[in-house]
């Protein structure tokens, strides 16, 4: 019951920085806070990972931020310490798994804009609510489609 809070809880803030990405193509500091600080108290909480799988589970994330650092920012420092937060929850299979669907569901999106809008290749989209489709989508299979 505890990991069901926590997981609901963290995609309420994910929703949160969604909205934030969408409106304002950034998303402000206290939210990546207040995900961290509630991905800590469920790692906690839940207690199911050991040390070692939580500090695996953050380097997809840093990983993406070294590649923001590399590409000059087209892909966000917030993205990837978003992933990083999740990581602390989800460990690191979930982790990319999560970061696998997210690509796939930007790069069909980011297609179908260039399709259909005929916009720019270089056309930046917020990363974000991709990512928080895809934690949404693996938190709901792996609970058989329940929440």
């Amino acid at each position: 019951m505890a990991e069901t809070v926590i997981y609901v809880a963290v995609a309420l803030v994910m929703i949160i920085c969604t909205i934030a990405d969408i409106k304002r193509k950034e998303v402000s500091v206290w939210l990546f806070v207040l995900l961290g600080i509630t991905t800590i108290i469920g790692c906690i909480l839940c207690g199911e990972q050991r040390g070692y799988m939580i500090v695996a589970g953050v380097v997809p994330g840093i990983l993406l931020v070294i590649l923001a650092k590399i590409t000059d920012q087209s892909i966000g420092y917030g993205d990837g310490i978003i992933l990083a937060e999740i990581g602390l929850i989800t460990g690191v299979g979930k982790c990319m798994l999560i970061l696998a669907a997210a690509l796939a569901m930007a790069g069909i999106f980011s297609l179908a804009i260039v399709v259909i809008k005929k916009v720019d290749k270089r056309h930046k989209i917020p990363f974000v609510p991709f990512m928080t489709a895809a934690y949404m989508a693996v938190f709901c299979l792996q609970n058989g489609g329940r929440i």
